[in-house]
């Protein structure tokens, strides 16, 4: 017995062969299983057009997440220290949402299209994470784009009370604690990219490759060849990243205590959104060069690598990719 959508087809074959005969030409033929088979795939074929037609827009129910595109190996293309931490926070809390990988220059024209205003004081004025979310984002575009700021929305919409981890776990002293580790970072990165920024156009695609290199000269008033730390400058930037790490290596490493797994992140046994940040900085060292993350790894009594092992994870989740038309 056929459903009734499957009659329809059966019709719609029927209808054809009418008109193939009143043409002179011969009829289909297909034998029952050949014919049901033919009939089903229609149909399923039909109902996913169906489906898609109609499938929500991105955020207009789900999270829409706006990352930047590679084409790094791995099971993400996610490598900014920026847009990774906000990852980490979607897939820690296993949040439903959906995404898109933009290209560098894509970027700026996809914000001004959702009326995202330049970040205040920014080297790079209009830059990822993003994300859309109409049911909660009360502003003309329903986008927001400043990553701590997407942290805390995020906690809001996804909130304990509903089921969802926290990444304050312990309320303003998680905030503070996150506050403080952002500053530090702003500290670590003046060393990091003299050997970080030079590798990041290998995994790029090849329209924002050309426009790293056309921006960064820009931003830096050098090439990338000349601003490449190399030799006995490169490791000075490296020692002067190891000092500023030994920060955070220190608050891993908490005050001393006769208890004992503490857990390992700031907080001990649960993760808040300064361990997120430190996750996604060690995810771009992963992308850049495995053998610059093991050197970072290795600072301190193993801290950082307990860091890593435990929570390394979130950055490789993703969501359901969806394309989202971006003008030009």
């Amino acid at each position: 017995m056929y459903t009734k959508g499957e009659k329809g087809y059966i019709n719609l074959i029927n209808t054809t062969n009418v008109g193939l005969a009143a043409r002179g030409g011969p009829p289909y033929r297909f034998s029952p299983t050949a014919r049901k088979t033919t009939i089903l795939y229609s149909f399923i074929l039909k109902e996913a057009g169906n489906m898609a037609a109609r499938r929500p827009a991105p955020g207009e129910t789900l999270v829409h997440f706006f990352d930047i595109n590679s084409e790094a190996p791995g099971k993400s293309r996610s490598w900014s220290p920026n847009t990774l931490p906000i990852r980490a926070v979607l897939n820690y809390k296993m949040a439903p949402y959906t995404q898109t990988y933009v290209a560098m220059p894509d970027i700026e024209p996809l914000l001004k299209s959702l009326h995202v205003p330049p970040l205040a004081g920014g080297r790079v004025p209009y830059t990822l994470p993003a994300i859309l979310h109409k049911p909660s984002i009360q502003n003309e575009g329903a986008t927001l784009n400043d990553s701590f700021a997407l942290a805390v929305h995020l906690e809001t919409i996804f909130p304990p009370e509903a089921g969802y981890k926290s990444i304050f776990p312990n309320g303003q002293c998680s905030y503070a604690l996150a506050v403080a580790v952002l500053k530090v970072f702003r500290s670590i990165f003046p060393p990091v990219l003299p050997f970080c920024y030079p590798a990041v156009p290998k995994y790029l695609d090849e329209r924002s490759r050309e426009y790293f290199y056309a921006s960064r000269k820009q931003m830096l008033g050098m090439t990338m060849d000349e601003f490449e730390a190399k030799g006995e400058a490169l490791e000075e930037a490296w020692k002067a990243t190891e000092a500023e790490i030994a920060v955070l290596v220190k608050m891993l490493k908490g005050r001393p205590s006769p208890r004992k797994n503490r857990g390992p992140f700031f907080e001990g046994e649960h993760p808040g959104y300064a361990d997120m940040v430190l996750l996604g900085f060690m995810g771009w060292f992963q992308k850049n060069s495995q053998a610059d993350l093991d050197r970072l790894l290795k600072l301190g009594d193993g801290e950082l690598q307990k860091v890593w092992d435990a929570g390394h994870q979130w950055l490789e989740a993703e969501g359901e990719n969806v394309e989202y038309e971006i003008p030009k």
